[in-house]
């Protein structure tokens, strides 16, 4: 037993030695190296080994192949803490992996199984490095990554994998993982990641995925540049995955993420996408735009997998227009492959061309591919036809496209409307060094209208084109072979051939004539020049409907090469184009055109209209040498006149002097120029230095100068200067009638600097010292408009336009204003649309001037008090913040009132203003609340009102006082007012009662106006009237109290109608001194215009048996009818004649007892009355009294009006008598006729005599 102790105690000394021995020494580990290599065989290598397992050991060259994947590491280096073994703990200070190598080697079934891991020792891994990781597939690389750093800790089924970074040449991610082995696996990751190759521009993103490895919740974003967003499911993540996903994305710019990718904007996104991780495929809708295309859908059907997409289906459209494929596919395999069968369907050739109107329908068949060697491509136009200024045509043939240029030896163009074609039977353009092409083509009877319509026709014949680009200058020949046709409608014919090489034409023999115009070119132009040519255009018309008159021209270039010398003369008139026309036309240029060579020329003309600018004659005259010449310019006419000079010769471009300019502008002085200004233009530079005008009328000497200067070439940087001293503001009036005289002078600056696409820098300032007007009114009560120190400063700098402004009044109060308008300068885009951020400021700002802006039917006073804050853009600002009106007042003169308390708050926010406000009129006041905002027509104001005892009008024939409880809406459309308003007290008197006699049931009205003003302002009334108990009427002869209610409707541009009945209350109706009472008094509306109720009205007098000297008895009239249509009738009770009625209500007995002066006024009542029956009535009072005339004549406004009683005595000779019913003033008249047109009248009364002289006559 002791010897077997023995044993074991030397076999464990042993095998601990052989541990220490492999751990602790490197020895050890070259031992453990070999008995590796020798045990795997094949399947592992290790190249060398050093240090010791027991801390830090290094493993170089490993080789590692399985049937899935064949792994090298380049080098391995670890630190690790063997005696945490006893503590059950894997402890890893450091592993390092360098020139990692992953072959990976695809096979079926192979699925992972989720079982647990189970390893029996926690492991702490403090840092881990991988670097110059290549993953590969079957010896193709897939993905090569720089640097992943980490650390890993497992612990009791638990793994957390902390700070992941990794980077790779065309992407980077940063992660954290945590998994947890429970049910099943668990996995929660989130991080980012950054894209910089694949084809894209730099982008950035987050990554977060979360739940069991049966069902994973992933959801990815695109946070820069644009916002994409796919969310979705993987299941079965470790057996058999499968991933379904939605994709949605908003205001993505494609330019801005896809390298080499156009601007296109996808304005929304929505995809539904599933498969594996082989394959997948899905539906894609999409909205968007591309360049000029706007409104553009895309839906698709898709399958694709890691070497291209398959298009099941892919459709584009936009307003009516579509392309679109099925069985199409993009391939990178290669380098990038497509193949696609296209339907278009009425394509704008207009979203690359705006000014072109053609439309495109067709099949084309394109396939391509981008190969080491460079590009093939095929377009196949299978069947395309299209319309080109409303002119039908249609193309087929085959293009081919490589890297050196474009072929084709079958393409025809047909014009559909007359049968015509155009056969290209050879065309190559090539663009390998020297560029050239060639183009042969056949014409029969096509139509020349489908490249611009003021061509349309038919033509035939013959053209071929040769291009020779051999050095700077290009060779071009052409051959035009019997052309013959029409163009609209007149005859075309053309031959010839020119050949030219650069500016030189070799030769040069054309006739072309269309309808009764010429033109011919004959010569040559080498080293020794002889070309002529003239041009006759006896009608214009010809080359276009908007252009009228006669021109012809005619010249030569003669000399040689170097000493070219040119004669043209030209002559038109009544030319027009557009709204511009010129009477006549003359001119002539003629000289050698050499730095030395003299040479003359004169344009000139009268009767030039530039739309509304009438110029009576103009004129420009040119002499010198091309070293140094003078221009002189002329213009006068009813608009002014202006003159200058530009003197000066070709440099290196033109550099010169403009001095001596005149404008003379009626109304806006006479300016002339100050000093000589210099003026350059070269091909690189436009510079004009200090260019100042002075008006010598103005007495405060005003001055505007200017210079500029801009770079032509790259990107055109370009500076701007002016200055603007001591302007009248007086001219301001000048240009626009609606403007008043103003008083006053401005001073303005500006300094601006920018290129070709946008300003850059700017700064300004204008300042208007004094500014004074008289807004004018039609009395004497016009009000003074005076500001004080108003000025303006603005600066451009980063895309930002900083505005202060200030306006302020002669009395204390302002105006001011500081603004921010952002991504400003640019002028590509709509200055509307820019952003604009600041705030306003009213410091007791008087409004009394605003009346002027009212026509003075408004006349307010009181102090404006505000602060807003501004936003929103230069087309739609918003404005935050409250106005207050301080001791407002307003004056209503056409209402009679002057309304005082005027109060106004405006609390305006992002989308509309909340308003309040309140105003007392008389004893009573009236408020108002409700919002400003936009409503479906524009701006609209929409408030409550509701008052009590507002004095609504107060003149001298009406007094109202009204409480309201109505909505009011007001925009620029219509207005509209809706609710109840009780009337408690009024008083109603006007001056004259409508005239009552109504013109015969036979008298027809010829286009009688029954139709609503449709030229107004359109209102909608819903308003139900109330009249209180203490409205009164006196007027019309009635005297009483008025009650009831009315619905008043009315519709835009219809008649305003009312539904109700008014009552009269308590009411008598005087007559002549005679009083009635009103025994029953109703209007009524039934839903007709509310100017022509109904009524209903009885007037009567009791006459008692005492006064009666018999019986009681009642006389009195009832009124029925329509207003527009009143019947009167007589009554009694008994029953009594009109005429005994009509005596008994007037002069209060019966009509047998009645003198002359009463029948008189009975004969006057029965007019004014229009008492149905009162011809007959009116007859026999005449023939009672035996006189020749009796009538009413005057007016009752101008309380003129008079009863007339008039007898002829003899032919010549007429006696009267008049009495006015208001001052009872009577006079007599006579009139005798003196014949031949002649007469005399004498008129007499108490007061007065005088004698008239007459003469008529009729034409």
């Amino acid at each position: 037993m002791k010897k077997t102790i023995l044993v074991l105690i030397g076999l464990f000394l042993v095998l601990l030695a052989t541990g220490l021995f492999l751990v602790g020494t490197s020895s050890g580990l070259v031992a453990l190296q070999k008995l590796a290599n020798s045990l795997a065989g094949d399947r592992i290598s290790i190249a060398r080994v050093q240090g010791h397992l027991g801390g830090t050991f290094a493993v170089d060259g490993i080789s590692i192949s399985t049937e899935a994947a064949d792994l090298e590491i380049g080098g391995i280096s670890c630190l690790w803490r063997p005696s945490a073994l006893f503590e059950g703990l894997l402890d890893i200070r450091r592993c390092e992996l360098r020139d990692v190598s992953i072959n990976l080697t695809p096979q079926a079934g192979n699925g992972q199984s989720s079982s647990s891991l189970g390893l029996p020792l926690a492991v702490d891994l403090q840092r881990f490095s991988l670097s110059n990781l290549r993953i590969l597939e079957r010896g193709k690389l897939l993905q090569t990554i720089d640097e992943c750093t980490a650390s890993v800790l497992w612990k009791q089924r638990h793994l957390q994998i902390r700070n992941l970074s990794c980077t790779a040449p065309e992407f980077a991610t940063k992660l954290q993982l945590e998994a947890k082995e429970e049910k099943e696996w668990n996995l929660a990751l989130n991080g980012s990641w950054n894209l910089h190759g694949f084809g894209f521009h730099p982008s950035q993103g987050t990554l977060v995925a979360g739940g069991g490895v049966s069902e994973l919740q992933v959801e990815a974003k695109l946070t820069s540049p644009g916002a994409i967003q796919v969310r979705g499911v993987i299941r079965d993540l470790l057996e058999n995955p499968r991933w379904q996903a939605d994709v949605s994305a908003q205001n993505v710019d494609l330019e801005r993420w896809i390298e080499y990718c156009p601007q296109i904007i996808l304005a929304s996104v929505r995809g539904k996408m599933h498969g594996n991780f082989q394959q997948y495929k899905g539906l894609v809708e999409a909205e968007g735009y591309w360049g000029l295309a706007d409104a553009l859908q895309l839906e698709g059907e898709i399958v694709g997998d890691g070497l291209g997409i398959d298009f099941t289906s892919l459709t584009i459209r936009r307003k009516g227009a579509s392309v679109s494929t099925k069985g199409g596919r993009i391939s990178w395999e290669k380098i990038f492959s497509w193949r696609a069968d296209l339907d278009v369907d009425n394509f704008a050739l207009s979203l690359f061309f705006p000014e072109n109107d053609t439309l495109i329908s067709g099949r084309l068949h394109s396939a391509g591919d981008v190969l080491e060697e460079g590009l093939l491509a095929d377009l196949n136009l299978q069947s395309v036809s299209a319309t080109s200024a409303g002119y039908p045509w249609s193309v087929l043939g085959d293009l081919t496209l490589t890297e050196s240029g474009l072929f084709s030896q079958d393409l025809r163009f047909t014009s559909s409307s007359s049968e015509g074609e155009v056969k290209v039977h050879d065309f190559a353009y090539l663009w390998d060094e020297p560029m050239h092409g060639r183009l042969l083509a056949e014409i029969k009877g096509f139509n020349p209208g489908v490249f611009h319509p003021l061509a349309a026709g038919q033509i035939e014949g013959n053209l071929q084109t040769k291009l020779h680009w051999p050095g700077e200058f290009p060779v071009i020949s052409l051959q035009l072979g019997d052309l013959a046709g029409s163009i609209r409608g007149r005859s075309f014919a053309g031959e010839g051939a020119l050949v030219a090489h650069g500016s030189q034409i070799e030769n040069a023999q054309l006739q072309l004539s269309l309808g009764s115009s010429r033109l011919a070119a004959t010569g040559s132009m080498q080293e020794s020049l002889d070309l002529r040519f003239t041009l006759e255009a006896p009608d214009l018309q010809v080359f276009g409907p908007e252009l009228a008159g006669e021109i012809t021209a005619e010249g030569s270039v003669s000399g040689k090469l170097t000493e070219p010398a040119l004669e043209l003369r030209i002559l038109g008139g009544d030319l027009c184009y557009d709204k511009a026309s010129i009477a006549s036309l003359e001119g002539y240029l003629q000289g050698g055109f050499t730095d030395t060579s003299p040479f003359t020329g004169e344009l000139s003309a009268s009767g030039v209209k530039l739309d509304s600018l009438a110029l009576e004659r103009c004129s420009a005259r040119l002499s010198g040498t091309l070293e140094q010449h003078l221009l002189v310019l002329n213009t006068s006419g009813s608009v002014g006149s202006f003159s200058s000079r530009l003197t000066g010769g070709l440099q290196e471009g033109w550099r010169g002097l403009v001095d001596t300019t005149v404008l003379e502008i009626p109304g806006l002085g006479s300016w002339r120029q100050e000093t000589a200004t210099a003026l350059t233009t070269t091909a690189d530079l436009l510079a004009l230095e200090r260019f100042c005008l002075v008006d010598d009328s103005d007495t405060e000497r005003a001055r505007a100068c200017f210079s500029a200067k801009a770079a032509l070439k790259e990107a055109m940087d370009w500076q701007l200067s002016a200055q603007l001293r001591n302007i009248s503001a007086k001219y301001l009036s000048h240009f626009s009638a609606g403007i008043p005289r103003l008083a006053g002078v401005v001073q303005a600056e500006l300094e601006a600097s920018g290129d070709r696409d946008a300003l850059l820098e700017a700064s300004g300032r204008v300042d208007i010292p004094t500014l004074d007007t008289i807004l004018p009114s039609g009395d004497s009560d016009s009000v003074s408009l005076h500001l004080r120190d108003a000025y303006l400063r603005c600066t451009v700098e980063e895309e930002v336009l900083n505005l202060n402004a200030v306006i302020k009044q002669k009395q204390p109060g302002s105006l001011q204003l500081q603004a921010k308008i952002s991504d400003f300068g640019r002028f590509e885009e709509s200055l509307f649309t820019l952003p604009i951020t600041g705030n306003i400021v009213l410091d007791g700002y008087d409004v009394e001037p605003l009346a002027a802006l009212t026509e003075y039917m408004i006349q307010p006073s009181g102090r404006a008090h505000g602060n807003f804050q501004l936003n929103g853009s230069l087309a739609a600002p918003v404005l935050q913040g409250e106005l207050l009106l301080q001791d407002g007042d307003l004056e209503l003169p056409l209402l009679g009132i002057h309304l005082t308390d005027v109060g106004l708050l405006v609390d305006a926010r992002e989308h509309d203003a909340q308003v309040r406000a309140s105003v007392t009129s008389g004893e009573g006041s009236i408020t108002a609340q409700g919002r400003f905002g936009s409503g479906a027509d524009g701006p609209e104001l929409s408030v409550h009102l509701k008052g009590s005892d507002f004095l609504l009008v107060n003149l001298p024939e009406y007094r109202l006082k009204i409480n309201p409880d109505a909505k009011l809406t007001v925009n620029k459309k219509a207005l509209s007012l809706q609710g109840k308003t009780v009337v408690p007290s009024g008083i109603i008197a006007p001056e004259e009662l409508t005239d009552m006699v109504t013109s015969s049931e036979d008298v027809v009205l010829i286009q009688a106006d029954n139709t609503a003003d449709t030229g107004s302002y359109p209102i909608t009334l819903d308003l139900d009237v109330i009249l209180g108990d203490d409205v009164r009427i006196e007027g019309y002869g009635l005297k009483g109290r008025v009650g009831g209610q009315i619905l008043v409707k009315s519709l835009p541009n219809e008649f305003v109608t009312a539904e109700g009945e008014l009552t009269l209350l308590e009411s008598t109706f005087t007559l002549y001194s005679t009083s009635l009472d009103i025994e029953r008094g109703r209007i009524l509306f039934s839903g007709g215009p509310i100017d022509n109720p109904g009524v209903d009205i009885r007037a009567q007098k009791t006459i008692s048996d005492e006064t009666a000297s018999d019986q009681e008895h009642t006389v009195g009239v009832d009124i029925s009818g329509i207003l527009q249509d009143l019947k009167f009738q007589l009554f009694s009770d008994p029953h009594m004649d009109d005429t005994d009625i009509l005596s008994q209500m007037v002069v209060g007995h019966s009509f047998n007892s009645s003198s002359q002066e009463e029948t008189n006024l009975l004969q006057a009542a029965a007019t004014k009355l229009g008492i149905v029956g009162g011809s007959r009535l009116m007859q026999e009072l005449t023939d009672f009294l035996f006189i020749d005339e009796f009538h009413l004549e005057g007016s009752a406004r101008k309380e003129d009006l008079s009863l007339v009683v008039g007898k002829r005595i003899a032919k010549r000779l007429y006696i009267g008598y008049d009495m006015n019913m208001y001052s009872q003033l009577g006079q007599f008249r006579v009139r005798y006729e003196l014949g031949r047109g002649f007469y005399v009248e004498t008129k007499s009364s108490s007061v007065s005599t005088g004698a008239d002289l007459f003469y008529s006559f009729e034409n």
